[in-house]
């Protein structure tokens, strides 16, 4: 799940001057991360149909949402 955060930080990175256009830069962004984290498991499912589920979606909702801990716990 690297590669969706991958994908949000560098869309951040680009931003924008204004704070109308940085909240939209955001949105954007967790967008494609999000669309990015299905596709991986899409292909997750595709190679491998006998996955544990639960597992795998509790791994990546732990992923994705570790900057919020991790936010929190500095």
């Amino acid at each position: 799940m690297a590669v969706p955060s991958t994908l949000f930080a560098a869309r951040l990175s680009l931003g924008s001057r204004n704070a109308m256009s940085g909240v939209f830069v955001f949105l954007i962004g967790e967008f494609l991360k999000v669309i990015a984290s299905v596709a991986i498991l899409f292909v997750a499912y595709r190679l491998d149909p006998s996955l544990i589920w639960w597992s795998v979606v509790l791994a990546c909702a732990v992923t994705l949402k570790s900057y919020f801990l991790a936010f929190f716990l500095r």
